[in-house]
């Protein structure tokens, strides 16, 4: 279940900003708790030899998901006014609160839910809210997407991002466990990453959904760009920690 990895995510307040990367993938049960980003960095190093690139290539489809992508980048900028439907897919609280405060502040439209029931729901366009309720969504309506791996209900991040992928949005994997990360990615992900990474870049604005949409095959280079320096230089680190503990905060658990 999700909910067992939520409490491995947990940041201690005073040691927030030096661990951003590290003890997000404690979860991860490909990794040990003492090597866990050194190991997620020799995951990704084998399996994205060409990072900007790796994303669209894998699975076929998503060479034609990244050209529609970029067809809606180039629409947003005839209509500067128009704001990006972003769909954030996280059972995490305190990192769904923290990412969609952050997207919303950068000019975007989040709607944020945790999972669904199953397979069925998911199709039918039914999904979980974060109040536990079960909502409808027109998927095809998103520019964009976040998507965590290990959800709310029974389907995965990976049947989201194959929905989402047939619908032509841009989804970026934000699983604390590589494996999940790379299931994404076959799905037609354009990126994925571990999500303190993801959260930071966005932060940071390494990222961005502007950037997503107009150039979907730089994102994954500008993901492990920033995890690099991260993992050279903690303070990079510390906006996101700031956030991150503020969501928290909010939510008493400080």
């Amino acid at each position: 279940m999700a909910g067992t990895h939520q409490a491995n995510e947990s940041f201690s307040a005073g040691s927030l900003s030096d661990r951003m990367v590290a003890d997000a993938g404690a979860d991860n049960v490909e990794t040990s708790t003492a090597g866990g980003a050194d190991a997620s960095h020799s995951f990704w190093k084998s399996v994205y030899e060409h990072p900007g690139e790796t994303a669209l290539v894998v699975g076929g489809t998503a060479l034609v998901v990244g050209a529609a992508i970029a067809s809606r980048g180039k629409l947003a900028k005839l209509l500067p006014s128009a704001k990006n439907d972003v769909l954030l897919v996280e059972d995490s609280p305190y990192f769904g609160t923290a990412i969609k405060e952050t997207l919303e502040q950068q000019g975007n439209r989040v709607t944020w839910v945790t999972g669904a029931d199953d397979v069925k729901a998911l199709k039918a366009g039914m999904v979980t809210a974060p109040n536990g309720q079960a909502v409808p969504v027109h998927l095809e309506r998103f520019h964009a997407a976040f998507v965590d791996g290990d959800l709310a209900g029974k389907v995965t991040g990976a049947q989201v991002v194959e929905r989402l992928t047939a619908q032509h949005v841009a989804s970026v994997g934000i699983s604390s466990q590589p494996a999940m990360n790379a299931e994404m990615l076959k799905e037609g992900a354009i990126a994925a990453g571990l999500k303190p990474s993801v959260f930071g870049a966005l932060v940071n604005k390494d990222i961005s959904v502007a950037g997503i949409l107009k150039k979907p095959g730089a994102v994954q280079g500008q993901i492990d760009s920033y995890q690099a320096r991260y993992l050279a230089d903690h303070t990079i680190g510390e906006r996101a920690g700031e956030v991150l503990k503020r969501a928290m905060k909010k939510m008493g658990l400080d």
